[in-house]
């Protein structure tokens, strides 16, 4: 047999090979008898071999079987190990998908954000001095408390009519 031949290859052909040589002893030691019958002795010297190649095959059988069960034993801790982390991994995989989904949506609402924060240049600077001229014109400005404001809609009349009202008071 290989040397890479299992182990319950080895101890079946070393059974069979114990068995050919019993069988052959038995054959040479019953033609060695006159009558052609077996006698007591080569029976029972046959039979202990017997019985010897018979225990030392229930051995051979019983260490095979024992180291069996141990690497079943250790294929089954394994395999439970396994199954817990695909588990462990499954529960992270389903973790990861709700974050990847949650920031998915961030960057959707802070696009659309964005968008609608966008306006042209072309709406942008007309207003910018619009407001920079209205902050300059204000800033001269007075307020008095207790005057009636002007009901004139023209501008000058507005400011005349002010200004009577202030010096007069």
């Amino acid at each position: 047999m290989s040397s890479n031949s299992p182990s319950w290859i080895t101890t079946r052909s070393t059974v069979a090979g114990n068995i050919t040589s019993v069988m052959s002893t038995k054959s040479s030691k019953s033609a060695s008898s006159s009558t052609g019958l077996l006698t007591l002795d080569v029976f029972n010297s046959t039979m202990a071999e017997h019985q010897k190649t018979q225990k030392e095959t229930l051995d051979q059988c019983k260490r095979l079987c024992e180291s069996q069960n141990a690497q079943f034993s250790e294929l089954n801790e394994c395999i439970g190990r396994l199954s817990l982390q695909v588990v462990d991994l499954k529960s992270e995989n389903e973790k990861l998908h709700k974050i990847i989904s949650s920031l998915s949506k961030r960057v959707q609402d802070l696009e659309s954000a964005s968008s609608s924060c966008r306006t042209s240049s072309a709406d942008t600077i007309p207003s910018i001095l619009q407001e920079i001229a209205d902050r300059e014109r204000c800033s001269r400005n007075v307020i008095i408390s207790g005057a009636k404001e002007s009901s004139s809609s023209v501008l000058e009349d507005r400011v005349s009519n002010d200004v009577l009202k202030i010096t007069e008071a």
